[in-house]
């Protein structure tokens, strides 16, 4: 049990410390807060989540992606190439984006199945920022890689 504690405090000191990977929450039925200085309401979701959801920004707090376990929303709120069909369902409980620690352009999305239809599992499928479509800033919005899409976790 101290473990749990150990890591959940290691957590919040980490969340602390990081620049703007968290500044942008998207969930529910489309609703969304930026928190880079006071809170404000966003109206450009395109997410309708009942449950799990997730979203991850990047150092300087502008948003990459965004899902609700089932597909991926990019920055410019269009569904990723390849961001639909992943495990999660209206059900699942829980998503959690890790970046790479390899390559910060990749970023594991973790889904769980529908515990309702003894789909009880955990996969991860991996979103590549170097990829897909070029915007005016230089950047990728982001793509699915579906070599890497929906893995199960044993």
């Amino acid at each position: 049990m101290k473990n749990i504690y150990i890591i959940f405090i290691l957590f919040l000191g980490l969340s602390a410390n990081s620049q703007g990977e968290n500044d942008n929450w998207y969930f529910g039925d489309k609703a969304a807060v930026n928190f880079t200085g006071t809170p404000v309401a966003l109206t450009n979701s395109a997410m309708k989540a009942p449950e799990a959801c997730g979203s991850v920004s990047d150092a300087q707090g502008n948003l990459l992606f965004y899902t609700d376990g089932m597909t991926i929303w990019d920055r410019d709120h269009n569904i990723m190439p390849n961001g639909t069909g992943l495990t999660g369902t209206v059900n699942s409980g829980q998503v959690l984006i890790i970046q790479s620690i390899v390559n910060t352009d990749k970023y594991y999305v973790f889904t769980t199945a529908d515990p309702y239809n003894n789909q009880s599992y955990i996969a991860y499928s991996l979103v590549d920022m170097s990829l897909g479509s070029l915007v005016s800033t230089g950047q990728r919005l982001g793509d699915v890689d579906p070599a890497i899409k929906n893995v199960p976790v044993l």
